[in-house]
């Protein structure tokens, strides 16, 4: 092959580059338009925005398009689990995670769905009490962000870590440095929303320590704060009193636990929030000897209870009506609340068994897929000619880079399985 062939061959190739990366942009201009369509319908439109997100996946799917695929899967996961249903929602962050993983190098916004990806997965773990999985997610999470720069996923990360030592391990001491660094990064970042968050997260775990007075401080700092006018604010704001309630709870202060759980009554919120609130004052009525209030609030709380997860904190309101209706005499709404209760409590057993199924079949997936997938660079490697060889120099490197990075990851996810069945 002569110079002027070289040339030419070489003028053709990069003309062809141009014109895919033109094609490529003109396909993710119209993917991220039918994203944000499908984003402004997420609250006002569940069901719309379900049926758009599917079709999203598949024309992203089509047109190789790996980060609108795997962005689709997240959004698609965050509807499931708006809805309850949380294998479903599992399996796309899931299927989500994988995509992007075998995508590399990652560009900014691909790094940043991975860290919202890896923090969902363990979420969803962790509220099914799979806390040691829940960390490894997690621990991954951090990692990733801070080689990354992604603050923001830092915050959910060290929430989220603060959450697993205090409801898994107990250590409230590590929980509390964990939110102190989450509260530096929201002050950094100037977001009063993540600052309460936070702020009330210390609250809770300062409570599980029974430092009573500090919780209470600090939930009276939220009530008190500066930014009245925040979008946020009455949800925290009535969040706050809720939580000073409960602590006089756990004291059993019961007169000063209904005032202000009344008080949190009378701002509207989140199901779950108005469920804890009604649940709580249950409780409350049922020491104070107040059978009618007791039912009553019960029944309220049963009445919301299809729209919240089933775990054990909000399930045990079966196990209360069982222990009311017992006191009172009604013996046969006591033993159906009772059976109820050993209902939900076995298909939560049974929806942590699914989930880790699941993830297991996708590990298993991923460790194959992953083998195969460095066979076959292997093979193809005596195919490429010298000028292709000198043109992908830097791709070649990447995917060494990548192909390091993959053979370790596949060691851990081996490992892994092994443990599982050990």
């Amino acid at each position: 092959m002569n110079y002027l062939s070289v040339k030419i061959y070489l003028t053709i190739i990069l003309a062809s580059i141009t014109l895919s990366r033109v094609h490529a942009v003109s396909i993710n201009e119209n993917l991220e338009a039918d994203t944000q369509v499908i984003y402004s319908l997420l609250h006002s439109n569940p069901d719309s925005a379900i049926i758009l997100t599917e079709q999203l996946r598949v024309a992203a799917k089509k047109n190789d398009a790996e980060f609108h695929e795997a962005n689709s899967l997240y959004i698609m996961g965050w509807l499931q689990k708006q809805t309850n249903q949380i294998g479903s929602a599992f399996q796309s962050f899931i299927r989500g995670l994988e995509l992007i993983e075998d995508s590399y190098p990652l560009e900014d916004q691909s790094k940043d769905l991975k860290a919202r990806l890896l923090i969902e997965v363990s979420l969803v773990l962790r509220e099914h009490n799979e806390f040691s999985l829940s960390q490894q997610y997690l621990l991954e999470a951090i990692e990733f962000s801070e080689e990354n720069n992604l603050p923001s996923r830092l915050w959910n990360a060290y929430y989220g870590m603060a959450n697993y030592f205090s409801l898994n391990l107990k250590d409230y001491h590590a929980s509390l440095e964990y939110l102190d660094k989450a509260l530096a990064v929201a002050y950094e970042q100037e977001n009063q929303e993540r600052i309460w968050n936070t702020l009330n997260e210390k609250g809770l775990v300062l409570t599980e320590l029974t430092r009573f007075d500090d919780a209470r401080a600090i939930f009276n700092d939220i009530i008190n704060s500066e930014y009245t006018d925040h979008q946020s604010y009455k949800f925290y704001y009535r969040l706050a009193h809720h939580n000073i309630g409960n602590t006089y709870l756990i004291e059993e202060d019961f007169i000063e636990a209904e005032g202000y759980l009344v008080k949190a009554m009378e701002i509207p919120t989140v199901p779950r929030l108005a469920f804890l609130t009604q649940l709580d004052l249950a409780e409350i009525y049922h020491h104070l000897g107040k059978p009618n209030l007791a039912v009553a609030h019960a029944l309220r709380a049963e009445e919301m209870y299809p729209d919240i997860m089933a775990i054990p904190d909000n399930y045990k309101l079966f196990e209360l009506m069982a222990s009311i209706y017992f006191e009172i005499g009604e013996f046969e709404k006591s033993y159906h609340y009772s059976q109820k209760h050993a209902t939900e409590n076995k298909e939560f057993l049974f929806t942590q068994e699914e989930l880790i199924r699941i993830r297991n079949i996708y590990a298993m997936e991923t460790l194959a897929a992953g083998f195969l997938s460095s066979q076959e660079q292997r093979g193809n490697t005596h195919y490429y000619s010298l000028i292709l060889t000198i043109l992908g120099v830097l791709l070649t490197c990447a995917l060494i880079l990548g192909m390091i990075r993959q053979h370790y990851r596949k060691q851990s996810i081996k490992n892994e399985i092994l443990k599982l069945y050990l």
